[in-house]
């Protein structure tokens, strides 16, 4: 299997391990009110993971850490 399709296939599993770790402790995860008030954020490489902590989990998106994540959510 060539190394990108490979890695894809990693990436993959390291994203939804982190969604599994959000879902058991998600009040752990940084507070991001510049995003907004209860948007809360990791990250898997350099990717950002989104979500909100309301009567569930919810993954918001999963967004290059790079980008203006105020921007995505429109604050």
């Amino acid at each position: 299997m060539p190394q990108k399709p490979r890695r894809a296939v990693t990436f993959i599993r390291e994203v939804r391990a982190r969604f599994r770790e959000i879902s058991l402790n998600p009040l752990l995860y940084q507070l991001r009110p510049d995003i907004d008030s209860d948007a809360r954020m990791t990250t898997v490489g350099s990717y950002a993971i989104l979500f909100r902590v309301t009567d569930a989990m919810r993954i918001e998106r999963v967004v290059y850490g790079g980008r203006d994540l105020p921007g995505i959510f429109g604050t």
